[in-house]
């Protein structure tokens, strides 16, 4: 529960950014601006980027630290570590997402939206009882943070099929790579 909180924490700053985001989205559709479009995707894409990994890099890099801070109990933080490092994984990976579930809602693709989150929500129930059973609950984090990162790999390009095509390289190594890199510099250093 603890590791859980830790971790839904950090998607809490996730709302605020969506519901700026989606309603432009919706207003540039509606405005026919395809070229506003991308530029504010992409914009959008970076700053849930900037927003949200340097503090998936802190929880990530010190998750018993800060959960000892948070406490004020040294004992608190012993078997808490790499749940909340997984957790945090996935709430960063989903939380880059959310630009691009706006861009989908916004222009309408919601049965592209329905079927990823049900594709989703299917294969994470069987998955997760699994890794609860055999590995506890770092199992049923670590399938969090695997399901997101599926997530990721095949949503991006998806909605870029069908949306901004030819987009999907961008938002991988100018959206998403030059934060993601810096906070790995700054953590791992």
């Amino acid at each position: 529960i603890l590791a859980s909180m830790v971790a839904n924490g950090l998607g809490l700053l996730v709302t605020p950014v969506f519901n700026y985001i989606f309603p432009r989205l919706s207003i540039l559709n509606e405005l026919q601006k395809p070229n506003v479009t991308r530029v504010f995707f992409h914009q959008s894409v970076q700053a849930t980027a900037v927003i949200i990994l340097p503090m998936a890099g802190l929880l990530i890099t010190f998750p018993s630290e800060v959960v000892e801070f948070w406490m004020k109990d040294p004992d608190a933080p012993r078997n808490t570590a790499t749940i909340i490092r997984f957790l945090v994984i996935g709430v960063a990976l989903n939380a880059l997402m959310s630009p691009t579930f706006a861009l989908q809602t916004s222009h309408g693709l919601t049965h592209l939206a329905f079927k990823i989150v049900l594709t989703f929500f299917i294969t994470m129930i069987p998955i997760t009882i699994w890794a609860s059973i055999n590995f506890g609950a770092i199992g049923a984090a670590g399938v969090w943070a695997g399901l997101n990162l599926i997530y990721v790999i095949i949503g991006v390009p998806l909605t870029h099929s069908f949306l901004l095509l030819g987009e999907t390289t961008k938002w991988y190594t100018q959206d998403v790579l030059p934060p993601l890199s810096g906070i790995c510099i700054v953590y791992l250093s």
